[in-house]
């Protein structure tokens, strides 16, 4: 009875099912992980039949001069020793070419038919060129370690090997039929069993080491996709914490110059009024007293009046300090005129003022943020720098606007750290920070500092 090809896969499932046993998975792994690892098979079976095709080509061709030495010219073995390198041959460099001009057709399928064909062209050589009693006939015993060249799965490695095996003997007792009643058969056909199964198992465990390789190497990438992916989100929450932060710092700052405008204009308008009021009336009294001529009470008015004079130099300071009146009602550049002649009154430095960009480019906190920048430079350079020459530069550089506070005096270590209680620098980092842009500082001990903090413009 003959059977259908699905039936006798069934059978075939069933003979071989308890071997399915003996493929435990290497690492766990979804299906489409286990057809990625059939796909890796495959090409990794093509490419090793390939290099085995141009091997076994190429020492059959390196061999093939000293057939004249071992078998007599013109004899029948000579004959079919050529025949079989011809066979050789063909059959490796159609394996070779079928297997580089498709990829339809199944490696292992491939390596199997080229196996059968070249073990049946073998087979017939060595029964027609000594038989059992060659030398060459126990080469034989090699010729399953072929099948290591196979990445498949057990079942198909089995096949395989059986395959090869069956083909050389089928055709080695067809060829002469005497051979069989040799009487040393069996000693061949143990050893080529042995070195069956040998080449079964050596091919089985390179498979399953190549297996779990691959399942190793996916959960490796599939674990470095989702840290970069956690990164990646890690970034983004990052970016978003750093905009939030830099908006409240934009708003304390709005804030605290909000606060400084309140406190200086309340000082100004409140006490200021109230301390002229009172230099006023003192100046009423003193009038008073010397027309009674008490000199005693003229000479402690006059005590007061200066004292009024201080105290109202001082309230205009702490004004000038909290929003410096010449920034609100002048603009940037007046402010930084004013800031300038200060610093030459109070440390002796001269300092030039260098304007080439429009003001008006700036919105309220660039505009806030350069003159607190350079304000806290100035100051750092009159108490630290000892310097005789400061240059201040507002310049634009495309949509940005840069502040340069250059001077020629004694300079410092960038990298050292500052000294305690010194938080200049730290304070016109955050303002940079807080305006977008970054502070930058080159210093040489003895040759001076150049501060620069560049910060993006009011977009047209």
């Amino acid at each position: 009875m003959a059977f259908s090809k699905p039936h006798w896969r069934r059978r075939l499932a069933t003979l071989v099912g308890p071997i399915d046993r003996l493929w435990p998975p290497a690492v766990a792994g979804s299906a489409e992980v286990g057809e990625a690892f059939a796909a890796q098979a495959r090409r990794l079976t093509s490419v090793h039949l390939q290099i085995s095709a141009l091997v076994v080509a190429g020492l059959s061709l390196l061999a093939w001069p000293t057939d004249a030495l071992i078998f007599t010219s013109g004899s029948p073995e000579a004959g079919a020793v050529l025949f079989w390198r011809f066979a050789l041959l063909v059959v490796c460099g159609g394996s070779y070419a079928v297997l580089r001009l498709t990829s339809r057709v199944s490696p292992a399928a491939v390596g199997m038919v080229a196996y059968a064909v070249i073990m049946a062209a073998s087979g017939w050589l060595m029964s027609r060129a000594g038989g059992i009693e060659s030398p060459l006939f126990y080469g034989i015993y090699t010729a399953p370690l072929l099948t290591v060249m196979l990445v498949a799965g057990l079942r198909v490695r089995i096949l395989a090997t059986a395959v090869l095996i069956v083909a050389y003997l089928a055709a080695f007792f067809a060829t002469d039929p005497r051979h069989l009643a040799h009487p040393h058969v069996g000693t061949p056909l143990v050893w080529l069993s042995a070195s069956a199964v040998t080449a079964v198992v050596v091919g089985h465990v390179v498979t399953v080491l190549l297996r779990a390789n691959f399942y190793q190497r996916r959960a490796l990438d599939r674990r470095a996709r989702e840290l970069e992916a956690l990164g990646a989100q890690l970034e983004e929450r990052v970016a978003e914490q750093a905009f939030a932060l830099r908006a409240l710092a934009t708003d304390s700052a709005r804030v605290q110059e909000q606060e400084r405008l309140r406190l200086s204009v309340e000082l100004h308008d409140e006490l200021g009024q109230l301390l002229t009021g009172l230099q006023m009336e003192l100046g009423w009294l003193r009038r008073r007293v010397e027309a009674d001529c008490v000199a005693g009470l003229v000479e402690g008015v006059e005590r007061a009046d200066r004292l009024l004079v201080t105290v109202n130099d001082s309230v205009d300071a702490l004004v000038s300090s909290l929003r410096p009146l010449a920034l609100v009602d002048g603009g940037l550049y007046a402010a930084l005129e004013r800031l300038a002649r200060e610093v030459e009154t109070r440390f002796g430095v001269t300092c030039a003022l260098h304007r080439e960009l429009d003001e008006e480019r700036l919105d309220e906190a660039g505009t806030i943020g350069a003159f607190r920048i350079v304000q806290e430079a100035l100051t750092n350079v009159g108490r630290h720098a000892a310097a005789k020459q400061v240059d201040v530069h507002v310049v634009p550089a495309g949509d940005r606007c840069v502040v340069r506070v250059v001077d020629d005096g004694v300079g410092f270590d960038v990298g050292a750290p500052p000294p305690a209680g010194h938080f200049g620098l730290v304070g016109m980092r955050d303002r940079a920070r807080i305006l977008g842009g970054e502070l930058r500082i080159q210093s040489v001990v003895g040759e001076g500092t150049a501060l620069e903090v560049s910060f993006p413009l009011l977009t047209a």
